[in-house]
């Protein structure tokens, strides 16, 4: 399984790995995935992580998912702030909804997502770092 948290990494960190210029929409799907399998590598943790661990690690990708989304938001030619998603308003909320169904984790992925880092709950770092880096690229 830690073969599989490997290569997930690889593939997040190249899909971020973009030229200067707006993300395009693959790049931000990827990030937004990526974001998803560290909150639920966050979920998994348990005594691997101490809870104030947990509370920095869920505010920082909040943090960086309402960035992205903003930064998707804005690509597709939406007004909704980075505060809108942290949040949650109405429109932020149906934004996510569409993101989700378009490019979130489907259930397989997640399942797979949470079994891998149950497996190896000590690799919630790694996760975390992954995603935060990405999202770092396509919405600094």
């Amino acid at each position: 399984m830690l073969a599989g948290l490997g290569l997930a990494g690889a593939s997040a960190l190249s899909a971020c790995a973009r030229d200067a210029g707006p993300p395009d929409a693959d790049a931000l799907a990827d990030c937004h995935r990526s974001l998803q399998r560290a909150s639920l590598a966050v979920q998994v943790a348990g005594p691997e992580m101490a809870p104030g661990e947990r509370q920095a690690a869920r505010r920082q990708l909040s943090d960086a998912s309402a960035r992205v989304l903003h930064v998707w938001a804005k690509r597709e030619g939406l007004d909704i702030s980075a505060a809108q998603f942290s949040g949650e308003s109405a429109k932020a909320e149906a934004f996510l909804e569409g993101i989700n169904a378009e490019a979130g984790l489907s259930e397989q992925q997640r399942a797979a997502a949470l079994s891998s880092a149950g497996d190896a709950p000590e690799q919630w770092r790694n996760s975390i770092a992954i995603a935060l880096d990405c999202a770092e690229k396509v919405a600094p």
